[in-house]
């Protein structure tokens, strides 16, 4: 009995705990296609380091970060691609987007990301 509802209502939650505890690592930004408009204003992402097991020093190295955000916030019709982009407040800080993975309830992204400086976008 439960089924994936049960699961995507246990992901849910744990997002919702993630981003409540972690409240300091949460950015809002704008989450911009390569060539293309805004897929999302006004997102909200929890940002963190990766674990140094996952750089691989060739498509994740030292010093990209993770950001997680609620499907709730960005929605599942479409795929992140390399190169998009979240913008932070006026643009001074900059997410490039590596990759993104879909969690199996579709509840949640997992971003890929290495941040910059927005100059220059």
């Amino acid at each position: 009995m439960g089924g994936i509802g049960t699961l995507k209502a246990l992901a849910v939650a744990q997002l919702d705990l993630a981003f409540q505890i972690h409240s300091e690592c949460v950015v809002t930004g704008d989450y911009r296609a390569a060539q293309g408009p805004v897929i999302k204003a006004g997102a909200k992402f929890l940002v963190f380091p990766l674990h140094p097991g996952e750089c691989d020093g060739v498509n994740l190295k030292p010093g990209d970060q993770k950001a997680l955000v609620r499907c709730t916030e960005i929605g599942t019709a479409f795929q992140p691609a390399a190169g998009d982009y979240v913008s932070v407040g006026d643009g001074g800080v900059v997410y490039t987007v590596m990759s993104g993975v879909l969690d199996f309830t579709g509840s949640g992204w997992t971003l890929y990301v290495r941040r910059s400086s927005g100059l220059g976008r």
